[in-house]
């Protein structure tokens, strides 16, 4: 009795064992159907990533696809965002117009306005150097930035920079570059291309 009592107890405690496995296989596969490295943001359905091929910062141009460094220290690829227009502000921390565009709130009343077909990343360009995981994380305190706040750390997006900061690029679903920079930013232009 003793054995069979043991026996039953051991079936029941591999039940909800393999069930947790199945939970775990399930959640695994969901994930690997997302694009980019683990982080809190949006993550494109990797069918919706482009492939990358020639890119480039000028209008008509496939936008690169980017490694960055967020506030919270994560990575975040650019391409991860595809399916969803893109606005980069491509920044630098000592730029009393981007200080001011901040301060505003324009890139978290964007994202709550917008968040379903649109995103709005700060992409700190320029910290007197290469900006870090620490500068952003800074600067979204200071600020109160509650969207993708992201380091350069490559020094590929201060590419779309030519004039000067702050730089709005903005990218379509595809990736194409629609705007070098959309300076003065108008979230009006943005919408047309829902």
């Amino acid at each position: 009795m003793k054995y069979s009592v043991l026996l039953t107890l051991g079936l029941v405690a591999c039940l909800p064992e393999d069930k947790e496995d199945e939970d775990v296989e399930e959640e695994q596969e969901e994930e690997s159907s997302l694009y980019g490295p683990e982080n809190e943001w949006y993550h494109a359905e990797i069918a919706d990533v482009p492939e990358e091929g020639t890119c480039g910062f000028l209008e008509g141009d496939q936008a690169c696809n980017m490694e960055f460094i967020d506030q919270n220290g994560d990575s975040v690829e650019l391409y991860q965002f595809a399916g969803k227009v893109i606005v980069l502000d491509v920044f630098a921390n000592w730029c009393g117009p981007c200080q001011q565009a901040a301060s505003s709130g324009e890139g978290n009343h964007f994202n709550e306005q917008y968040g379903d077909d649109a995103v709005f990343l700060g992409v700190m360009g320029d910290a007197n150097g290469v900006p870090t995981q620490v500068d952003v994380a800074d600067w979204t305190e200071q600020y109160g930035s509650e969207y993708p706040m992201l380091a350069d750390i490559n020094q590929e997006a201060i590419n779309f920079v030519t004039e000067g900061f702050p730089t709005y690029a903005v990218l379509d679903r595809n990736m194409i570059v629609i705007y070098e920079d959309l300076f003065p930013f108008t979230p009006e232009t943005v919408v047309t291309h829902f």
